[in-house]
C-alpha cells in the first residue's frame, strides 16, 4: 500500500460534506466536495490497515477464532452516506 497525502484541511473535508447533502448544491460543487472528501478517506486507509494488522495479530493471542470486522463509507451520487459492513462467520 501507499500513503496518499490529505489535500485539504478537516475544516475543508467538513465543508464538503455539507455541500454533498445539501439539496442547494450545484453538480460541480458536489463533485469538487466528493473528490475531497475521498481523497481525505484515501488518506487513511493505510493507517487503518496497519491497525487492523497489529489487532488481528494480538487478538489471536486472546481468541484464535476472532473475526476482525469494518464498515466501509461509501458516498452516493445523491451526496447520502451509506455504510457496509464487513460481515465474517466461522462455523
Amino acid at each position: 500500500m501507499t500513503w496518499v497525502e490529505p489535500k485539504s484541511s478537516k475544516k475543508a473535508v467538513s465543508r464538503a460534506g455539507d455541500k454533498l447533502i445539501n439539496s442547494d448544491s450545484s453538480e460541480e460543487e458536489k463533485l469538487e466536495s466528493l473528490d475531497i472528501v475521498s481523497n481525505w478517506r484515501s488518506s487513511y486507509t493505510f493507517t487503518l490497515h496497519i491497525i487492523a494488522s497489529l489487532l488481528r495479530s494480538k487478538v489471536k493471542n486472546v481468541e484464535k477464532n476472532a473475526i476482525i470486522t469494518g464498515s466501509i463509507p461509501i458516498w452516493q451520487k445523491d451526496g447520502k452516506k451509506t455504510r457496509i459492513f464487513a460481515i465474517a462467520t466461522r462455523e
